[in-house]
């Protein structure tokens, strides 16, 4: 499975001993080992590059489900990732909207924020964590319970 990650460095952090171009560090994975990664100089522009993670289904005209398939991180995964899909599919104010979703907190609450905006119409993404289909959070965290 694919999975990305955002790191935001200080300002002036080096990364093994060398200035960067970018304060957005993005590290690319297959199946949990590193294969890559790129420094940007915007969280707009590493957003951009971790959302062109997301799998693009095929479709014939006039097939129905998903537009996309999106793999979720592990635990607590990435919430910038989220964000970044929430700003490219909704707008930039959701990313904020996201922060305050009761009765759930950190990233169970981005991602249920997420779910809920994103898995209709126009976007319609499919979440997906170790195989099984997330459509609400006791989805997430069966998915959590049954990889332990």
């Amino acid at each position: 499975m694919r999975s990305a990650t955002i790191e935001v460095l200080k300002e002036g952090e080096k990364v093994l001993g060398s200035p960067t171009i970018g304060r957005y560090h993005v590290l690319e994975y297959q199946d949990d080992e590193q294969m890559g990664g790129q420094f940007f100089m915007t969280m707009k522009e590493a957003n951009d590059h971790v959302s062109q993670y997301m799998r693009e289904v095929q479709k014939r005209f006039g097939d129905s489900g998903p537009n996309y398939i999106l793999d979720l991180d592990g635990p607590d995964g990435n919430v910038y990732y989220l964000w970044g899909i929430l700003e490219k599919f909704v707008d930039e104010n959701a990313v904020e909207d996201s922060k305050n979703n009761p009765p759930y907190e950190g990233y169970e609450g981005v991602l249920d924020f997420c779910l809920h905006q994103l898995s209709g119409s126009p976007a319609a993404i499919e979440f997906r964590m170790y195989g099984h289909v997330i459509q609400q959070i006791s989805d997430y965290q069966y998915a959590m319970e049954t990889q332990k």
